[in-house]
């Protein structure tokens, strides 16, 4: 085989692994949406990255070296090329990775953050921020791993908070209400179930303040968002949640939006979800997409 050949094979091989390496860095930011705020422009430990900089570097030796090879010129203007490209390429490089470092002006931050609201969480948090938001959610997965299986949280003392048979359904466990045991992933609060066609599919986690008003500790930031509800109807039997007090129920005297005969409308403390499958608004993100349940099994 002579150079042009392999060089040739070289840019093509080099394009594969360049391809290849976008779409592993797509799943890997799929599955993990925090991911592109714990690395950096190049991460060793991301193989896509990996394969991206391979793909590159292959490319790059292809391309020069074909046309160093295929130039119909003497050796000095070759080598005239080859010097020039290279030079080009390290002028590149550097302005790659001066513009990775850039940072967003703050104007345009704010703008960005009003106009998507799935990107507002990420917007002004340090690096403590992040790591204490990446160890809860680390934590958090590891201690509800046990409760995959439904009866073990419920041996553990977890009742749920919903109608059985719902989509989604929160176990709570009222002994883990205090002080002490706000964050503690051990004692977290509620953990959330999916009702798949197979069965119960764990899905997440929710932490809940033991006090109503009681602000929840924000210590990944705007990350790790706390939301409560104000238009909950609850049984006044077992205080399990039967409706939304805004949707269209009637009661006995006639008055729309309100709630059911038998149940009424609280206040919840501030609540903290932790989704352990890849969710479009992020891990902490208030709701779960519907898409994304469609695909649990």
């Amino acid at each position: 085989m002579n150079r042009l050949a392999v060089f040739l094979t070289t840019g093509v091989v080099g394009a594969a692994a360049l391809l290849t390496g976008l779409a592993v860095d797509g799943y890997l930011h799929a599955q993990d949406p925090t991911l592109a705020h714990r690395e950096g422009i190049f991460t060793l430990s991301n193989p896509g990255h990996v394969l991206l900089g391979t793909g590159i570097a292959l490319v790059v030796v292809g391309l020069v070296g074909a046309s160093y090879t295929s130039m119909p010129f003497g050796t000095w203007a070759r080598r005239g090329f080859l010097i020039a490209s290279l030079a080009l390429i390290a002028v590149s490089s550097d302005f790659a990775a001066w513009a990775a470092t850039v940072q967003p002006a703050p104007d345009a931050a704010g703008a960005a953050a009003a106009h998507n609201h799935a990107s507002a969480p990420a917007a002004g948090v340090t690096g403590a921020q992040l790591a204490a938001a990446v160890k809860l959610i680390e934590d958090t997965k590891a201690a509800i791993a046990k409760y995959g299986d439904q009866r073990v949280a419920i041996a553990a003392g977890y009742k749920p908070m919903e109608p059985e048979g719902i989509e989604i359904m929160h176990y709570v466990n009222q002994a883990y209400f205090t002080d002490a045991d706000i964050l503690r992933p051990d004692h977290v609060q509620s953990v959330i179930y999916y009702n798949s066609s197979h069965g119960p599919v764990l899905i997440g986690a929710m932490y809940i303040m033991p006090k109503l008003g009681m602000p929840g500790p924000q210590i990944g930031g705007s990350l790790t968002s706390w939301h409560h509800h104000d238009n909950l109807c609850f049984d006044r039997t077992n205080g399990v949640i039967v409706a939304f007090a805004h949707d269209a129920f009637f009661d006995r005297g006639g008055k729309s939006g309100t709630c059911p005969a038998g149940s009424s409308s609280r206040s919840t403390p501030e609540m903290l979800h932790v989704w352990i499958i890849a969710n479009p608004g992020g891990p902490f993100d208030a709701d779960m997409s519907p898409d994304v349940l469609a695909n649990v099994t």
